[in-house]
């Protein structure tokens, strides 16, 4: 994470910012916030061996996310994901 801070500040480039904390809370107290610019528009998804959390899931769809990429260590919890996933969004 350091060195794409890094690499955004030397070129200039102002289109993404980084943060450090737990991500469902994070998401959730996003989501709960009244700040217009507080949009995402692609989380990418680095789950740990055990998969995700219901709760980040969830604060995926409350922050009306469009665009998750998965990537996945274990297909079994790849599609645990997604049968939680499933109950927040029509595919």
């Amino acid at each position: 994470m350091i060195d794409n801070k890094e690499e955004s500040s030397s070129k200039k480039i102002n289109i993404s910012d980084y943060f450090c904390d737990n991500s469902s809370r994070f998401l959730l107290a996003m989501s709960e916030s009244d700040d217009k610019f507080n949009k995402i528009d692609c989380i990418f998804m680095g789950p740990s061996r055990s998969g995700s959390t219901k709760e980040f899931i969830e604060s995926n769809y409350k922050m009306n996310i469009r665009k998750v990429v998965y990537i996945s260590y274990d297909p079994k919890e790849l599609v645990r994901d997604l049968r939680i996933l499933k109950e927040f969004i029509m595919l």
